[in-house]
């Protein structure tokens, strides 16, 4: 048994394949790939140099840290989250936490040459990072999902419009006028709509706003593959499979392996494929996981019975069923009844009885 690290810790993953032939099968997986989905997060950045640690956040704000303290000024991302009572000290922090991590940093050499590995492909990137530098490193916007948002952009607390404001080279000027970790109250940045607090445009409460771009974007990442055994793979960008299931009957032939579904699968795509395709019987379907699955009891058996095939990618760990015995008609069930009728079809599964303090 082989670790992809020299030491095995409690979140990383058992490897069976030593590292040099994982590096030898991904670049031969990459090398055959119809197209390529980047998913990247913070330990992209970090192995390209761009660090967050305890060091960093001592070598530029040791004075935030001398007057806030070290309880909330532990690294450059728990610094970001301490409750500052006003908003001069808020845009003291991030001005120069947006110029330091954001702005200033060049592209990093990591994102060079991801790119210049996947640039003459058809790719999509996925990112939870929030550093630009995907764009640093020469990926055209509208193939970068960042769902997490940028901190060279700024919004509406109250998120009053949907809409994000470039505010980089903004932030660049107020990194200059912070005295005493705050910025002069005339600087402090105002929302053009209402006039309230601006923040910067990090994903941290419901109130983030996804802008225009972000919404195109998130539909770009929700395809539906057909894939074709043995080649070819059809992308449509479409945002789940609740309509699209004369699409995919239009599609589908007799070398048809797999389609798979980012989003909800419902009876009436299923419908529409065995009613228009001859070609159903041949297919897997994939889907996320079981919560993405609608269809009836009724319905289920009915397509299991015709020779359709469903599979999920990812397997859903049930620990326990609860059950609530009173209807909103305001009848009951007996909930003893109700959860040992229930628990007799189950094996080895808690039943716990939500209005009351029983469990099976």
């Amino acid at each position: 048994m082989r670790f992809l690290y020299t030491r095995a810790q409690e979140n990383q993953i058992l490897q069976d394949m030593p590292y040099e032939e994982q590096i030898h099968k991904a670049a031969s997986w990459i090398e055959e790939a119809d197209m390529i989905l980047i998913g990247a997060g913070a330990g992209l950045s970090a192995a390209g140099g761009l660090r967050f640690d305890a060091q960093k956040l001592k070598d530029h704000f040791g004075d935030f840290i001398e007057k806030y303290g070290g309880r909330y000024m532990t690294d450059m991302y728990s610094a970001g989250f301490y409750p500052f009572e006003t908003e001069e000290e808020y845009w003291g922090l991030w001005s120069r936490h947006s110029y330091i991590n954001r702005i200033l940093p060049p592209a990093l050499a990591i994102y060079e040459q991801l790119y210049d590995l996947v640039k003459d492909r058809d790719y999509f990137v996925i990112t939870t990072n929030a550093d630009g530098q995907f764009a640093k490193a020469g990926f055209p916007k509208d193939k970068i999902f960042a769902t997490q948002g940028d901190y060279g952009f700024i919004h509406c607390v109250a998120a009053c419009h949907n809409k994000t404001y470039d505010a980089r080279e903004l932030l660049e000027e107020l990194k200059d006028e912070v005295v005493d970790c705050r910025i002069p109250s005339h600087l402090v940045p105002k929302c053009p709509v209402c006039g309230g607090p601006m923040e910067m445009n990090l994903r941290n409460d419901p109130d983030f706003v996804e802008d225009e771009a972000w919404h195109r974007a998130e539909h770009l990442r929700r395809p539906i593959l057909i894939q074709r055994d043995g080649s070819e793979t059809i992308l449509y960008d479409v945002a789940t499979a609740l309509s699209a299931g004369r699409i995919i009957a239009g599609e589908i032939g007799e070398e048809t392996a797999h389609i798979i579904i980012p989003g909800a699968l419902v009876t009436q795509t299923l419908l529409d494929v065995v009613q228009m395709s001859p070609h159903y019987k041949n297919i897997e379907w994939l889907i996320g996981d079981a919560t993405k699955i609608f269809l009836e009891h009724k319905g289920w058996l009915y397509f299991m019975r015709i020779g359709i095939k469903i599979r999920v990618r990812h397997a859903i760990k049930l620990m326990a069923i609860t059950v609530n015995p009173y209807a909103p008609a305001g009848y009951f069930y007996d909930s003893d009844v109700f959860r040992e009728a229930i628990a007799g079809r189950l094996k080895d599964i808690p039943v716990i009885d939500v209005m009351g303090r029983s469990a099976l």
